[in-house]
């Protein structure tokens, strides 16, 4: 072999040489960047729920503009007692309301309305001191006790009359009127 041929020949051994190294480089470069994508996977993973759960936190408390504690309880259901109470069935709707002070004392709204039924239509002036008391005593709230004591004695002094349409009221008698304005109307023509 000539000096030519050996030369021709290193050097394609280099390339090959060349080949193989870039192609175990790319091998090697792609293992290195496979195995920080999967530590960076791995580490968000971890991470991920708990610092999820409090940005979530943060920003429901930021976002949310209502009192959580308010909502700790379930409302009283005040409609079945004040429906009895529009229909006339106020000894049903003063037993509901009771039955409602014995899981919500501290509800304001059903003392104010226990008040409206006792000293308005049925007249019993006794059951509403009873219930004013127990009302001043259960309730926490300054101002709530205020608007109570304030409706007692709005409805004593008669400014306010709870359930006017349960007292006794004459009916006007709209057919008598309207039969005499025809009768004058022919009458005249």
């Amino acid at each position: 072999m000539n000096l030519i041929q050996w030369s021709v020949l290193i050097l394609r051994k280099n390339r090959l040489t060349q080949i193989i190294l870039d192609s175990l480089n790319f091998i090697i470069t792609f293992a290195k960047l496979l195995l920080i994508v999967s530590g960076i996977a791995i580490c968000a993973a971890a991470l991920g729920y708990p610092v999820a759960h409090w940005v979530g936190g943060k920003l429901a408390t930021f976002l949310s503009c209502l009192p959580t504690e308010q909502y700790d309880q379930a409302l009283p259901a005040l409609g079945i007692p004040a429906t009895k109470a529009i229909r006339g069935d106020l000894l049903g709707a003063m037993d509901g309301y009771e039955n409602l002070l014995v899981d919500h004392p501290q509800n304001a709204e059903i003392y104010s309305r226990m008040l409206e039924i006792a000293l308005g239509p049925m007249n019993m002036p006794e059951y509403g001191e009873k219930i004013l008391k127990n009302g001043m005593l259960h309730l926490s709230s300054d101002t709530e006790r205020a608007a109570l004591l304030k409706l007692h004695q709005v409805i004593i002094s008669g400014d306010f009359k709870p359930f006017k349409h349960l007292t006794y009221r004459p009916e006007p008698d709209h057919r008598t009127e309207l039969h005499l304005s025809i009768k004058e109307v022919q009458i005249s023509a």
